[in-house]
């Protein structure tokens, strides 16, 4: 017979561990549904010139909430260095992972808000931006 002691914690236990999984796996918040609603809409933009990208973009700088476009692969890549460049200049990372727009509309999203972050920040974020975000080496040497 087994000791109710161990009964006990092994249903608390597992309260906790079930607890937990739901805190932690939750659904994104609705703000931020909110936020990257744009840059979600730009996949299934079928605006051929790209202009949408870059009204999406405006609109995003607009509302103090621009964001960084990555196309990554099948699992998107965090580097520990993100959190720290968005909070010092305001911007988020995006990383579509396998599914995306254009690379051409990525690139016009985001020279719109590398020229915010030039006109906000000077060129000091340069040298600190991740060099696989989608167009940043062709807007440098524009």
């Amino acid at each position: 017979m087994e000791n109710i002691y161990l009964k006990d914690m092994r249903k608390l236990l597992t309260l906790i561990l079930i607890g937990f999984s739901f805190y932690s796996f939750s659904q994104e918040s609705a703000s931020d549904r909110e936020k990257f609603r744009n840059i979600g809409n730009l996949i299934f933009s079928e605006d051929v010139d790209c202009n949408k990208a870059v009204k999406f973009a405006e609109s995003d700088i607009k509302n103090g909430q621009p964001i960084l476009l990555l196309a990554g692969g099948i699992a998107p890549v965090h580097i520990l260095t993100d959190v720290d460049f968005e909070k010092k200049f305001n911007v988020s990372f995006y990383d579509y992972g396998c599914v995306q727009p254009s690379e051409i509309c990525m690139e016009k999203y985001n020279w719109k808000i590398f020229d915010h972050l030039t006109e906000k920040y000077g060129r000091k974020w340069q040298k600190e931006i991740r060099d696989d975000v989608v167009g940043f080496k062709k807007w440098k040497q524009k």
